[in-house]
């Protein structure tokens, strides 16, 4: 049996556990199965709207799927309350890079370089 299918047969088991439907989530996107992976995120999302992992997980599938407004809503949701999101900066500047929005992205990747200079220097 395959991970992806013991990942599934504990799921029936516990079919809300978070951890859980996060490992299957990141197991199918590594494997290029978005679809499946995105149902994941979603449900993840649905069990816990405040999930930031699962939120760019999504953005991440809508960004390969180059369905960049809907990457970029959810990237805004997650900026809004967590302006600091070192991996939400850096998908939105490319998300904007892709929608040939230079300037705007020029601006992202600046503060995504700021936050990692100074995440450096703390320790």
């Amino acid at each position: 049996m395959d991970n992806i299918a013991n990942l599934k047969e504990a799921l029936q088991f516990s079919p809300t556990n978070i951890p859980l439907k996060m490992l299957l989530a990141n197991s199918l996107f590594r494997l290029y199965r978005f679809d499946e992976a995105k149902e994941q995120f979603k449900e993840i999302i649905n069990i816990d709207s405040t999930n930031i992992e699962a939120k760019i997980g999504l953005s991440k599938i809508y960004f390969n799927n180059n369905e960049f407004s809907k990457s970029i809503v959810i990237l805004d949701d997650i900026l809004k309350n967590d302006h600091l999101n070192v991996e939400a900066l850096l998908l939105y500047t490319k998300v904007l890079v892709k929608e040939n929005s230079i300037s705007e992205a020029i601006v992202y990747y600046q503060k995504y370089s700021a936050l990692l200079l100074h995440l450096k220097m703390k320790n």
